[in-house]
This record gives C-alpha cells, sequence and structure tokens, in this order.
C-alpha cells in the first residue's frame, strides 16, 4: 500500500494529546474540554471512558501515571460532580 501512495494515519500519542490540554488549560483557565470540541474533545471524551473501565476494574489504556497527570492539572473525570474522588 505504501508504494501506491497510501498514508496510514495513526492517532497522536498519548502525551501529545495531554500537550494539548495543557495549552487548552493555559488559555482558557480550565482543563475541562467540551467533548464536542474537536479531536481534543473527542480524546478527553476518551479518556473519561477509560477511567471508567479502569474505576470498575476492566482492561483500560489509562494507567495511574495517566490518571495522576490528569489529575494534576485539575482534568474533571466525572463531570456531573464538582469534587471528583477517585476510589
Amino acid at each position: 500500500l505504501e508504494s501506491i501512495g497510501f498514508v496510514f494515519a495513526c492517532p497522536p500519542p498519548w502525551e501529545q494529546r495531554f500537550q494539548e490540554l495543557m495549552d487548552f488549560k493555559k488559555q482558557n483557565g480550565h482543563a475541562n474540554v467540551p467533548s464536542r470540541f474537536g479531536p481534543l474533545g473527542t480524546w478527553v471524551r476518551t479518556q473519561r471512558q477509560a477511567f471508567l473501565l479502569l474505576k470498575r476494574g476492566k482492561d483500560s489504556p489509562m494507567t495511574i501515571d495517566r490518571l495522576e497527570k490528569l489529575d494534576i492539572i485539575g482534568f474533571r473525570f466525572n463531570i456531573h460532580e464538582k469534587n471528583h474522588e477517585h476510589s
């Protein structure tokens, strides 16, 4: 496929989207990206879904390291609660 010019599209690495989230926070004063905010909004929604899987003890791409990074910048895993707890 590459020989005929096909380009494989891969999603940006997690760290790249996290940097975009930090840039969003710097510009907007918060890390609560609307889920309909383009690719970053989709990524944010995916992080919330991954957190729920982790919380339920299921296979999840959410790692403790990622969870801590998101938590440190004030990311809300449950948008329906003002104060969230991970347990």
